[in-house]
């Protein structure tokens, strides 16, 4: 389930019950996201769950769980493997969004690869659209949730493996943000959650 799939019905409802609630949609990476929404500038942000758990003064509802997968060519040796691990990819270059678009997710997939006593290749790249073409390319194999848009890509696989976080698409909003409509915006998409188990 994709954040588009909650917004269009609950957003719909809204615009016909609340006409005095304003919406406005942007998009933003993961620490720009976080960075707005503490500034206030942002009242409501939907990413993944991974980037704000270690976050203070957060509240969040898990919208829909997802997991973890390396996005590799159909052709790689390790596209017909049961359980994939990064050794399986020690001649690979990894495609990683770059410290400055989210830090904590860099952090996490190298300690993972290095876990497992491999040392990549590794490219950075500045946001996750660069990524997804990178490996659309064949520049090389990159760790994306599995919502990813490139499972529909014929010739990219997305293998599933076991990460120590949860990339589960997340609502997160301030503690302090007293906008009344955040409850009316969670409200709607429970109702959305609740009609599509």
């Amino acid at each position: 389930m994709y954040a588009s799939d909650l917004l269009r019905p609950a957003l719909g409802t809204i615009a016909s019950k609340h006409p005095n609630v304003h919406v406005t949609i942007e998009n933003f990476g993961f620490n720009d996201l976080t960075k707005k929404l503490y500034n206030k500038e942002l009242d409501v942000i939907f990413t993944l769950f991974f980037s704000v758990e270690p976050l203070d003064n957060l509240n969040f509802k898990i919208l829909s769980a997802s997991e973890d997968c390396i996005a590799m060519p159909v052709s790689h040796p390790a596209a017909a493997k049961d359980e994939i691990h990064p050794a399986d990819f020690k001649d690979d270059s990894f495609i990683i969004v770059s410290t400055e678009e989210c830090a904590l997710s860099t952090k996490l997939i190298i300690d993972w690869i290095r876990n497992d006593k491999v040392t990549p290749t590794i490219k950075y790249v500045p946001d996750i659209n660069t990524l997804t073409q990178m490996v659309d390319l064949g520049f090389g194999v990159a760790v994306v949730d599995s919502r990813c848009a490139l499972q529909f890509h014929p010739g990219i696989v997305l293998k599933p493996f076991k990460s120590t976080w949860n990339p589960s698409l997340t609502m997160v909003w301030h503690r302090d943000n007293d906008n009344y409509a955040i409850d009316i915006l969670l409200e709607e998409i429970n109702k959305v959650l609740s009609s599509n188990p």
